[in-house]
């Protein structure tokens, strides 16, 4: 008795996958809050913010590369459509 081809499984979406990509996006943005809180302190003191909005910049950018690479993973980690358990949400319009 042969059915339908099985596809192949798809990794299941897991808490440490969520926890690392969170954690990577996080790390980037506390240091563009510090970064940016520097800043100001320099700028209201009369001083020169220019390296610390460069730094604030420059991890802005590995907050977005890290978002990207953990959009993807989450991605290849989310079931297909057609595995996914109805949540109920088609339903409440």
């Amino acid at each position: 008795m042969n059915g339908p081809p099985t596809p192949a499984p798809r990794p299941s979406l897991e808490i440490s996958v969520i926890d690392d990509v969170v954690k990577s996006i996080a790390g980037p943005l506390t240091i563009v809050a510090l970064r940016m809180e520097q800043a100001r302190l320099r700028l209201s003191r009369g001083e020169d913010a220019t390296a610390s909005l460069r730094s604030a910049v420059a991890e802005l950018e590995n907050a977005f590369v890290a978002f990207e690479k953990g959009r993807k993973r989450l991605e290849q980690s989310l079931p297909a459509p057609a595995e996914r358990v109805d949540s109920g949400l088609s339903r409440a319009r």
